[in-house]
């Protein structure tokens, strides 16, 4: 509760506070994990959330959870740093209780910063994988709002256009094409589409 005051208020807390909270900090320990990710959202939140995370980390208290051993800024939210810790050790705890859907999208958003952030790699991360490498870059979603397409629905031509050439291998085509247009080697518009999926299937 101290950390996230600072960070709506940023004010200096005093020495006996710091004093009690270094004293008392294993007792965090007995906090439900609900009530831990509600004070975090408000730090993660907050005006002063720079000021909040490095008196956090300078008190100590990461070393009471679990996938906060390491930061690379203070200006960063809480999935921030379970991303940055993802990144390091390759795991996310229990404890969090994040579900399977989410730990998926923070691993592809981890594989996104390992491959590299382009367009390509944007669009098969897809909206919120990309979502948390780009806050984690401190790049602007329009990054990923920008690209021409974001979905293979988005290409103007559909499989079945393309199963007298393919036969079963209509989405390894379409995949294909898509970044081919996100790579601007080709327009998307049907003949040049076609065009490409014709050479690709040679």
């Amino acid at each position: 509760r101290v950390i996230s005051f600072v960070s709506k208020l940023g004010f200096n807390v005093d020495n006996d506070t710091l004093n009690s909270v270094n004293k008392n900090k294993e007792l965090l320990k007995n906090v439900s994990v609900e009530r831990v990710r509600i004070e975090f959202d408000k730090i993660s939140n907050g005006k002063f959330r720079n000021k909040a995370w490095e008196l956090f980390y300078k008190l100590g208290l990461n070393e009471i959870f679990p996938n906060m051993k390491y930061i690379n800024s203070y200006d960063v939210t809480f999935d921030d740093i379970l991303l940055y810790n993802l990144l390091e050790t390759g795991e996310i705890s229990d404890f969090w209780q994040i579900s399977k859907a989410n730990i998926r999208l923070l691993n592809k958003a981890k594989e996104l910063l390992k491959n590299g952030i382009t367009d390509y790699n944007l669009f098969i991360s897809g909206f919120i994988a990309s979502k948390y490498a780009l806050d984690y870059l401190k790049v602007d979603i329009s990054r990923y709002e920008k690209l021409k397409i974001k979905s293979l629905k988005d290409l103007n031509i559909k499989g079945n256009n393309l199963d007298f050439i393919l036969k079963n291998k209509r989405n390894d085509c379409l995949n294909h094409l898509a970044k081919q247009v996100l790579d601007n080697n080709i327009n998307n518009d049907y003949e040049s589409l076609l065009k490409e999926a014709k050479k690709w299937n040679i």
